[in-house]
């Protein structure tokens, strides 16, 4: 497949999904850039096209919704500046013991990514949602492979209840990927624990400011990640174009 500047193909979510999955590359554009990728897409029969817009250019938002493009999620990225920032608040006492994962683990961290990220654009695309837990879960055996520089644990009476996965290429270019705690092991404070212990790590490497992304209708981790010292930083708007079957909503 020839390389194109405004569009690309994503072979990993294509195997994954069992669609042609391709993503617009630039968050801005035009009518005549979006006619030239829907053009590219029916060449290459793609079944669905990503688009993370700028939510300030009325130009390629107009475009998305004449095209018929669906809005499916608020992409809200978090900023944490360890140089300027102290994480803030006192927290509870200690109810879980944050330690590097184990390979016994991984059954439990199934389990608990399985139904944690609901919150995710793949859920509310009914086209992915009986793929998305499947992702997740795909998501942090991989994390506890290679794909994350670090995953932490939380344990609880010698169970594995929550973790999060770190991600760290440069001292400002890091932050967390997946964070969740079990259902069983909520409201007692170990999500914080789990988020601070993770800020810690990511400083004791080197990290002068961190980054995690969450969605914008999750407002459970939003107060999360602003409790522990993050601002938010950036919002976008993922939509998704189905090119073939029914555009569901």
């Amino acid at each position: 497949m020839p390389p194109h500047d405004l569009v690309e193909f994503l072979p990993w979510d294509s195997e994954f999904f069992e669609r042609r999955i391709a993503r617009v590359k630039p968050n801005t554009l035009d009518p005549a850039a979006g006619h030239k990728i829907l053009q590219w897409c029916a060449g290459e029969r793609i079944d669905c096209l990503y688009f993370l817009a700028d939510p300030a250019s009325a130009e390629a938002v107009a475009w998305a919704e004449d095209a018929g493009f669906r809005l499916m999620d608020i992409r809200t990225t978090l900023h944490f500046d360890h140089r300027a920032a102290r994480q803030s608040g006192e927290l509870p006492a200690a109810a879980a013991r944050i330690v590097r994962v184990k390979p016994d683990h991984l059954p439990a961290l199934r389990r608990i990514a399985r139904v944690s990220h609901r919150d995710s654009r793949f859920y509310w695309d009914a086209n992915f949602r009986d793929k998305s837990d499947d992702l997740f879960e795909t998501w942090i055996v991989k994390s506890c492979q290679d794909y994350a520089d670090m995953v932490l644990v939380a344990e609880r009476n010698g169970a594995a209840v929550g973790y999060v996965t770190l991600d760290l290429a440069s001292p400002t270019d890091n932050g967390i990927g997946l964070c969740a705690v079990g259902a069983e092991a909520r409201g007692r404070g170990i999500g914080q624990q789990l988020v601070r212990c993770g800020l810690e790590w990511l400083r004791s490497q080197g990290a002068v400011e961190s980054r995690v992304v969450t969605q914008g209708r999750n407002l459970g981790a939003l107060k999360l990640y602003q409790k522990a010292g993050f601002r938010v930083e950036t919002l976008q708007l993922w939509y998704h174009l189905w090119l073939s079957g029914p555009q569901l909503p």
